[in-house]
């Protein structure tokens, strides 16, 4: 099992790299665009972490063990969503979203 400690340091490493990935792709500052994804991950995981194990006192080891893996899921797909919407100016998938929900809504009802 990782130790608690490692978890949130190893989430800001890995956004770091995708994020200096994302800056070189879309020929932009590699270094400012990776600390900023060091301190997103590094900040949300352990948020997230924190509260997860100040909402609960686990009775079991079990216990223990299956909230700290539903915790660290959570920290990751918090992480996916926040990381994704904050390199939207890298990635440039957002424009695809907004031409189909204007698609969406603006469609025509036939007048009768």
């Amino acid at each position: 099992m990782i130790d608690d400690y490692a978890v949130p340091w190893l989430v800001a490493v890995g956004m770091g790299l995708v994020f200096a990935v994302l800056a070189l792709r879309a020929d932009r500052n590699r270094v400012l665009w990776s600390l900023a994804g060091l301190i997103l991950g590094l900040s949300t995981t352990t948020i997230m972490l924190g509260l997860s194990q100040a909402a609960c006192t686990p009775i079991s080891h079990e216990a223990a063990a299956n909230l700290q893996t539903k915790s660290v899921l959570g920290a990751l797909l918090l992480n996916l969503v926040l990381g994704w919407l904050f390199t939207a100016s890298l990635h440039r998938q957002h424009h695809m979203l907004w031409l189909w929900l204007e698609r969406i809504f603006s469609r025509q009802t036939k007048s009768r």
